[in-house]
């Protein structure tokens, strides 16, 4: 529960070997907590998606402070994060930074060592993601509204060392599949998705066409 204690070791993380490189190269100053009033602050993502989805919460508290907020993220969630945080710049890569300035660069999950977030000030203004009225609709319209439903995923990406701990076969869902009314819809993409051949259970999937090539 020390979570001071905690950001600030966190730092420790660019020391990493395998952090090297992980690093963008950016011409603006690291921000450490200085006033934003008025001014403009680049926030690059790390790690992966999950992380990305758990720390974009900071974004707006940034501009509370009166910031200009750009983000180099990957392009996979611009829509997402875009109808979630409307202001925010976002960046696919390095390249498009270097075509405008800012005068204060800071990494995503450094984030809550600046703002000193403890257990009792972790941003929870939830949900804090929403997609825009016309995917609503359009999702709303394929899925129906009957049941209580339920999209799930079992399988993360197994060429990373932190699979091992949070993966599972799809079949462990078979207890809760057996509730009466529940809907189970796989949301799996990739590896994984060949369990669906033997699945021992009810489990519908999204085959239609996305809306766009980008989805």
């Amino acid at each position: 529960g020390d979570l001071e204690a905690g950001w600030a070791a966190f730092e420790h993380r660019w020391r990493k070997k395998s952090n090297a490189g992980k690093r963008p190269e950016l011409p603006f100053p690291e921000w450490r907590g200085e006033p934003l009033q008025g001014r403009s602050i680049l926030v690059f993502a790390e790690q992966g998606l999950g992380d990305i989805v758990q720390f974009s919460r900071y974004l707006p508290l940034l501009q509370d402070r009166g910031a200009d907020v750009g983000f180099l993220v990957s392009n996979r969630v611009h829509k997402i994060l875009g109808a979630s945080f409307p202001g925010i710049r976002f960046f696919n890569d390095v390249q498009q930074v270097h075509t405008t300035s800012f005068d204060f660069s800071c990494a995503m999950m450094s984030l809550p060592l600046h703002f000193k977030t403890r257990l009792d000030s972790i941003p929870g203004d939830v949900p804090y993601l929403k997609s825009s009225q016309e995917r609503v609709a359009h999702w709303r319209s394929r899925i129906g509204e009957q049941g209580f439903k339920v999209g799930i995923c079992w399988q993360g990406n197994p060429f990373v060392a932190i699979d091992a701990g949070r993966s599972f076969p799809l079949e462990a869902f078979a207890p809760l599949a057996a509730i009466p009314g529940v809907r189970f819809i796989s949301l799996q993409k990739n590896e994984g998705v060949e369990q669906l051949k033997q699945c021992p259970f009810a489990i519908e999937t999204l085959v239609t066409p996305p809306m766009d090539p980008a989805e």
